[in-house]
């Protein structure tokens, strides 16, 4: 769909649980391999909460780094609408 990419939530922040939810379904890129070397990001909510965190790996792409909000079922439901990548200064930008 958007080329070779991967995802995996590492932590549902509201509750502290670890979450081990990954795609897309098809695994272009292995999650352990995601885990190891992706870019942190992370789902907020419409009031600016942060209710996931995970890693991302592949093309820097818009489209791209718009798939874990889009494909992550359980952000959808617990109200995300937002996704930020961690840029290498530490700070967050939103996508």
């Amino acid at each position: 769909m958007y080329g070779n990419y991967g995802w995996i939530i590492t932590k549902n922040v509201q509750d502290g649980c670890a979450v081990a939810a990954h795609g897309p379904a098809y695994e272009a890129i292995p999650p352990d391999v995601v885990d190891r070397a992706g870019i942190p990001f992370r789902l907020l909510d419409g009031a600016c909460n942060v209710v996931y965190e995970g890693q991302f790996s592949g093309p820097v792409e818009p489209v791209a780094l718009q798939a874990p909000l889009a494909e992550f079922e359980e952000a959808l439901e617990h109200g995300c609408v937002q996704i930020q990548y961690r840029q290498e200064s530490g700070e967050w930008l939103s996508i």
